[in-house]
């Protein structure tokens, strides 16, 4: 059981409030790809896109991330949401398949050396 105030998704865990972390009890789908300047990674959960939506929204205000764009069900089956608070950016795009969400997360950290 991971450590309390952490939040695991198969194969991913930080910090709950961190910006970027994965869904709670998601299933990591392939590879976490980390790069200096932005971690990339997809997931897989039975919960409702709207459920994961409000995590994601949670998070980021946590962070003190404003949401610039929420796709809501403008698209049937699909939501994307896009924050961001210079340096920091999330990007979550949520699709349904069958009884399941499919989560793509994409989170530019603060600006280390050599990021543009």
């Amino acid at each position: 059981m991971p450590a309390a105030g952490l939040v695991m998704a198969t194969g991913v865990m930080m910090a709950a409030a961190q910006l970027g972390a994965a869904y709670p009890g998601a299933k990591l789908d392939g590879a976490m790809d980390r790069q200096v300047c932005a971690v990339s990674y997809k997931l897989e959960t039975p919960d409702p896109i709207e459920r994961v939506a409000a995590f994601y929204k949670a998070q980021a205000a946590m962070a003190s991330v404003r949401l610039l764009d929420d796709s809501g069900a403008r698209f049937a089956g699909y939501r994307m949401l896009t924050f961001s608070s210079r340096p920091k950016f999330l990007f979550v795009l949520l699709a349904r398949s069958g009884t399941r969400t499919r989560i793509a997360v994409r989170y530019h950290l603060d600006e280390p050396r050599g990021c543009h």
